[in-house]
């Protein structure tokens, strides 16, 4: 009965020992399985490269035009109206004789002409006089005074009779210039003088859009620049023009010094109005055909840059670089990678959220020679140039030769 328990009790242990066993195998299998490359290969790119400087403003015409009304009269009628698209010689404006100001500058200059005859008359008679030595010099000189004076003012009354409209067809007001009428001063039944403003006319055909660019940006801003621009009442419509002008004042708005920028379009297509709200996005820098890498792939130590080299057999390599233009979208490499290649970036995916934020430290801890959470290993393949192995790639217990700080390797000075 006893050796029976004991027998019993042997099976049982070792049931639980082939029990754990197998559910240590099983984890071991899903651990190895779940492991995540702590990299992200991405190839090098070749295209253009740009940085850009967006700002907003509005359409603004440069030259704007004011139609004068040559005579004086009532407005009889108005045959535009604020916004209308006009052609120059045409007709906006009909005056009509006001017959009241027409009287009065008859009569003034029928009164003028008058004093004018009386005072040549008593000219005549003072010079008579004067020939025959009953009239002084002083007494000549004082009508023939009056004589210049009397012609004076009737060439006074005569030029504001001409001014006035005095016959149906004389009070026509046109446009000198052809463009949109900004504003119309003339309104049905009002009086207008001879020189006053009627209408004013803006020449769309001379449209710019102007921006504001603060003080931190507008250093980099050249005349010529090209831009885009985009209109918030026309769509997604991208239109192209160039930098024209560059303020050199500044303004003080919201506490920020900005500065107004022109941008002149190519072709407004006719849909282009002035008023009209604009967001600009101006190419301070451009470079083509260049070899752009993930910003991310970058890492600057001991003043040098380098980047993270995706390696066929899985290892990466730090590579000194030499960059260029820098943007949002990636960075320029002058010199220290080829078309083709892969760069590694840190997987986030790869790191605990806990410390994303550091995922490069990282790798920069390993590449130093300290050993990650991965149990990865630095492998030393060539002067100048250090390589880990990705997840899952074996790499050979290669010494690392010393001279960087804290025992780490030296990056080939």
């Amino acid at each position: 009965m006893r050796r029976k328990r004991v027998a019993v009790g042997l099976l049982l242990i070792a049931v639980l020992v082939i029990g754990a066993g197998v559910v240590w195998r099983a984890r071991s299998k899903s651990a190895s399985s779940g492991a995540v490359n702590p990299y992200v290969p991405i190839p090098v790119r070749q295209g253009q490269l740009s940085t850009d400087i967006y700002a907003t403003g509005n359409v603004q015409a440069l030259k704007t035009t004011n139609v004068y009304a040559p005579k004086g009269g009532v407005v009889a009628e108005t045959l535009v109206g604020q916004g209308d698209v006009v052609s120059a010689g045409e007709v906006l404006v009909r005056l009509e004789p006001n017959e009241a100001d027409v009287q009065q500058a008859e009569a003034d200059v029928r009164q003028k002409r008058e004093n004018l005859a009386a005072a040549t008359e008593k000219l005549a008679k003072i010079r008579g006089l004067h020939e025959k030595g009953a009239a002084t010099a002083s007494e000549l000189r004082s009508a023939e005074s009056d004589v210049a004076q009397a012609r004076e003012a009737l060439e006074i009354s005569q030029l504001k009779l001409d001014k006035l409209v005095t016959r149906k067809g004389e009070g026509e007001v046109r446009a000198p210039v052809g463009g949109v009428v900004s504003t119309l001063n003339a309104v049905a039944g009002q009086s207008m003088a001879s020189g006053a403003v009627a209408a004013v006319i803006t020449e769309i055909a001379d449209l710019v859009v102007r921006v504001t660019v603060d003080e931190y940006d507008v250093g980099t801003i050249q005349v010529g620049q090209p831009a885009e621009v985009t209109f918030d009442a026309l769509g997604n419509q991208v239109f192209t023009g160039v930098v024209s002008f560059i303020g050199r004042i500044g303004q003080t708005r919201q506490g920020v010094v900005v500065y107004d920028v022109d941008i002149r379009l190519d072709d407004t297509f006719g849909r282009v109005l002035p008023g009209m709200s604009a967001e600009a996005s101006i190419v301070a820098n451009r470079v083509e055909n260049a070899l752009i890498v993930p910003n991310a792939a970058l890492q600057s130590m001991g003043g040098r840059t380098f980047v993270m080299i995706y390696k066929s057999d899985g290892t990466v390599e730090m590579r000194p670089v030499t960059v260029g233009l820098s943007a949002d979208s990636g960075t320029q490499i002058v010199e220290g990678v080829s078309l083709g290649e892969m760069v590694a970036v840190a997987n986030p995916r790869a790191v605990p959220s806990s410390s994303r934020g550091s995922s490069w430290q990282n790798i920069l801890n390993n590449l130093r020679g300290r050993t990650s959470q991965s149990q990865q290993r630095v492998v030393v393949t060539s002067p100048g140039v250090v390589s880990m192995p990705a997840a899952g790639v074996a790499a050979p217990a290669v010494p690392m030769t010393g001279g960087g700080p804290g025992g780490g390797p030296t990056f080939g000075r």
